[in-house]
């Protein structure tokens, strides 16, 4: 994932209190559970050193209402100038966490944004035209909506063999095609704007039709939905399910894409696995992607004075001290622009979380320059 959001926290001065935890409203005492956890969170910080007034802070940013009516959790990050990062995952899957550290602790976080599948257009689309949502992400709440209006004289094809009926059902294609290409064109705007897939469905002459007249940016985004339309009376729920399943379909496809290329790259010496060479080439900027197992990443320690070119916390010079390694790796892949990705392969992490062959310590990198 994108780590441009978190730079921001890295300007502030620590030490960082950080606290990722389930803030979910699925249930009739969901009120009741958050205080209970969001409590137990604060007396954690408490016991780890954190002062009272920034636990306070973080406390009181877990228990505001997220706007978000089902499964969430809630990444939270303080310091003595207050709240510096909030962010709210949809049905998230890593475990809560508490940390008072020189660095924020944002893999779990970072875990489980990376399993959402990032912006996403649904289209509805039919032979006269589509309906258009934007979602930041899904699941999630639309957040833009949009309707492609195509020609309607003609959109019927008739029986029939005589010539006039064959001129008419051209006409009836060509309208078809022309609606197809204003919905693609209509895609492709919302494509340049930063959508990174498209779900489509409807009516399967025309999904068809967009397949064929979409440019290449628009038809590589495109993920057919095996369900849903656009005709009154379209189940919902049925339309959402779809989503689901298309949605697990784009992360899988996009890690299974990471792992391939970290193959290719190590072939190449385009690729270092393992927690100190992966900190010695950020500390060059020479990572693109850290390729990341946080089970595995975060039973791991390193010293930074093993790693000169690494910065410290911001806010402290202790170099000797042991860290968790996944903290200065994240936090120097946000300082050089790199991102994080979470692998799933299990040629690469397997199930057990044992380092695999390309992964080792839980960690690897696909680097912007070879290293001979």
């Amino acid at each position: 994932m994108d780590l441009r959001s978190v730079t921001t926290v890295l300007e502030h001065k620590g030490p960082f209190a950080s606290a990722y935890v389930d803030v979910s409203r699925d249930t009739e005492d969901a009120d009741k559970q958050i205080e209970l956890r969001t409590r137990a969170i604060g007396e954690d910080l408490v016991n780890r050193g954190c002062p009272e007034p920034i636990v306070d802070s973080v406390v009181a940013r877990l228990r505001e209402p997220t706007g978000v009516p089902g499964l969430a959790a809630r990444m939270v990050v303080a310091t003595e100038d207050g709240v510096i990062f909030d962010d709210v995952i949809l049905r998230p899957g890593s475990a809560q966490v508490a940390s008072w550290s020189d660095f924020p602790d944002l893999l779990a976080w970072i875990a489980d944004r990376d399993a959402m599948p990032g912006p996403v257009l649904q289209v509805l689309a039919d032979r006269e035209g589509a309906d258009l949502a934007l979602f930041r992400d899904w699941p999630g709440q639309a957040v833009e909506e949009d309707e492609v209006h195509g020609e309607t004289m003609h959109i019927n094809k008739v029986a029939g063999g005589e010539y006039a009926h064959q001129a008419y059902q051209r006409r009836t294609a060509r309208v078809w095609r022309r609606n197809a290409e204003d919905v693609a064109d209509g895609i492709a705007s919302w494509v340049e704007r930063g959508v990174t897939w498209v779900a489509l469905t409807g009516d399967v002459h025309a999904v068809g039709q967009i397949h064929d007249v979409a440019a290449e940016p628009v038809r590589e985004r495109l993920v057919d939905l095996d369900t849903g339309g656009r005709a009154a009376g379209s189940s919902e729920e049925v339309l959402e399910e779809a989503m689901d399943r298309a949605a697990l379909d784009v992360v899988a496809r996009r890690r299974a894409a990471i792992a391939a290329e970290l193959a290719e790259q190590f072939r190449h010496d385009g690729a270092v696995s393992g927690v100190s060479a992966v900190l010695d080439a950020l500390a060059q900027g020479q990572v693109r992607t850290v390729v990341a197992d946080p089970p595995t990443l975060a039973d791991h320690m390193t010293r930074l004075r093993d790693h000169p070119g690494v910065p410290a916390a911001p806010g402290s010079d202790d170099r000797a001290a042991e860290v968790r390694a996944d903290l200065p790796i994240v936090s120097q892949a946000a300082r050089t622009d790199a991102d994080v990705v979470v692998t799933s392969d299990p040629g690469l992490t397997p199930p057990s979380h044992e380092p695999g062959p390309l992964v080792r310590d839980g960690v690897a990198a696909i680097l912007r320059w070879s290293t001979p």
